[in-house]
């Protein structure tokens, strides 16, 4: 074995298989994808007939062949028609477009399914230096093929991360599985054919948080927000699932009573984040919990920390110190 030509040196000839070694090396490594979102997107004809047409596009496609290696460049600057799709019988079937490279040649070729009841699974591609574009699910007696039927199989390698500023996103114009980073926000965004989203819907982590280090007394009994215990956040995405933890240390002046801790937006209450029956007057006690809010809607919302005590009875918040203080934070931990 031996190190092969580099390509690119004056004096040097080439042969293919340098050149199959660039294409892998230039295509990040990959053995077979198509460069970019657009490219090789197998759609109907303008007219649904028994063909679909190849876009025009670049392809890295993996030489498996006997002998061979690494990958070919296949490319293609125009609309390709791709061989006509055998008319189903009485059961659907599910074919598969594929670029199969042949003796040096790109060409789109039909691997054909078996035919069955329901949606028969797409047939196994054998052979070497090909790359699956799409499958076409073909219902029983027909030959054309519309849009609807066509299901997207390519590997994309796509274009770098982006960075916009997140008050552009809604001005942009992507494709599904762009993605970027917002300076200003930190986040990283993939888009999923509608939305920008966190990648793999992880948790975003915090969206905000208040502390307090100072006391409140006389509070009570009704429903009294704490001071300084709201914090207003930016849900960015739908389906969503927020997290919202209280933290405050309680004490009651009246014995043999209750209070309750509120987590609210607003009146509404979205879940206790603490319960206390006193024994004796001055008890204390820590308050701390979560509540879960699934699918806020988009943009501003702000959350608080309230308290509620049994009638007839005074209590305070106690955050003595700043090494104690009372908090509210509201997370994003995932999706729903």
């Amino acid at each position: 074995m031996a190190f092969g030509n580099a390509w690119g040196h004056d004096g040097v000839s080439c042969n293919g298989k340098d050149m199959r070694a660039l294409a892998q090396s230039l295509g990040y490594g990959i053995t077979y994808a198509v460069m970019g979102q657009p490219d090789m997107a197998v759609t109907a004809q303008t007219t649904p007939a028994n063909t679909v047409r190849v876009a025009a596009g670049r392809a890295i496609v993996q030489a498996t062949g006997a002998g061979l290696g690494f990958s070919y460049h296949a490319w293609n600057d125009g609309f390709v028609t791709s061989p006509t799709f055998t008319a189903t019988g009485a059961d659907p079937r599910t074919d598969r477009v594929i670029i199969r490279v042949v003796a040096g040649v790109p060409a789109v070729q039909i691997v054909a399914g078996t035919p069955g009841p329901g949606t028969p699974p797409p047939p196994t591609v054998t052979g070497d230096n090909y790359m699956v574009l799409a499958r076409v699910q073909i219902p029983a007696a027909t030959s054309t093929v519309t849009n609807a039927m066509i299901v997207d199989e390519r590997i994309v390698v796509g274009q770098p991360p982006s960075r916009v500023l997140s008050a552009a996103l809604p001005f942009l114009s992507p494709s599904a599985g762009d993605i970027n980073y917002e300076p200003d926000t930190g986040r990283v965004n993939v888009y999923h054919g509608g939305v920008w989203r966190p990648p793999v819907y992880h948790s975003g982590g915090s969206l905000g948080i208040a502390r307090i280090g100072a006391d409140q007394s006389g509070l009570g009994p009704s429903l009294v927000d704490l001071a300084g215990m709201s914090v207003t956040v930016d849900v960015p995405y739908p389906n969503r699932r927020i997290k919202i933890t209280g933290h405050t240390m309680m004490s009651l002046n009246t014995a043999a009573t209750f209070m309750t801790g509120h987590i609210r937006e607003g009146s509404t209450t979205l879940g206790r984040y603490g319960w206390f029956n006193s024994g004796a007057a001055f008890e204390r006690t820590l308050f701390e919990g979560s509540v879960y809010v699934d699918n806020p809607t988009v943009g501003s919302h702000t959350y608080k920390l309230s308290i509620q005590s049994q009638a007839g009875s005074t209590f305070s918040h106690i955050p003595a110190t700043t090494s104690d203080t009372s908090w509210i934070e509201v997370a994003d931990a995932g999706s729903v």
